[in-house]
């Protein structure tokens, strides 16, 4: 007996069949018989594993060619940053006259037009220092060129002074051979003289 929507299986000649079976009912809904649609197994077993062999390769295929796209869509989208960073870099190195060339998504652009606004705010800042450093340095070299001036003005007057120091020193002490001879001198003797 075969049961209405039943699927089964049976050989025929050694070929492996496979079957759904329907009933078959007249106006009383008494069985008059069945319909079937049967199909050769071991031919749909080659059409499946053909299928699933070419959508294996299809998928195979599919994702290389989505890796590709992925790697050159991920390299362009990173390319500009990339740019970036290497200019960041060079303006982190000092060399404040690189920018960013400003393309890309519009974050980029503006990212890239900050950072170059930074780096030319940071030139103008590093120009000024320098201006400003090198004018001190004139005045620092001006200034130590006046002290050294005066610093030899200072010596010269210091040996002329030593000079007249030791004149001094000289004629105080003849002054004061005067004076021990004044002191030892005899007024009595003067005295009696008169």
């Amino acid at each position: 007996k075969i049961d209405d929507g039943k699927y089964a299986e049976f050989l025929i000649n050694g070929i492996k069949y496979g079957a759904n079976f329907k009933e078959l009912r007249d106006y009383q809904n008494r069985v008059i018989g069945y319909i079937g649609a049967a199909e050769n197994l071991v031919f749909l077993d080659k059409i499946n594993r053909t299928a699933i062999s070419n959508y294996l390769k299809l998928q195979a295929v599919t994702t290389l060619v989505l890796f590709i796209i992925l790697y050159f869509a991920i390299g362009r989208l990173f390319k500009p940053l990339r740019e970036m960073m290497s200019s960041i870099n060079l303006i982190g190195e000092g060399n404040y006259e690189a920018r960013i060339k400003e393309k890309g998504g519009k974050e980029i652009v503006e990212l890239a037009k900050s950072v170059n606004l930074m780096a030319c705010e940071i030139e103008r800042r590093e120009s000024s220092l320098k201006k400003f450093n090198f004018e001190m340095e004139q005045k620092v070299n001006q200034r130590t060129k006046e002290l050294v001036e005066k610093n030899a003005e200072l010596y010269e007057l210091l040996n002329k002074l030593k000079k007249i120091n030791s004149k001094n020193e000289e004629e105080l002490e003849f002054a004061r051979r005067i004076h021990e001879q004044i002191v030892k001198f005899d007024f009595e003797k003067i005295d009696s003289y008169d």
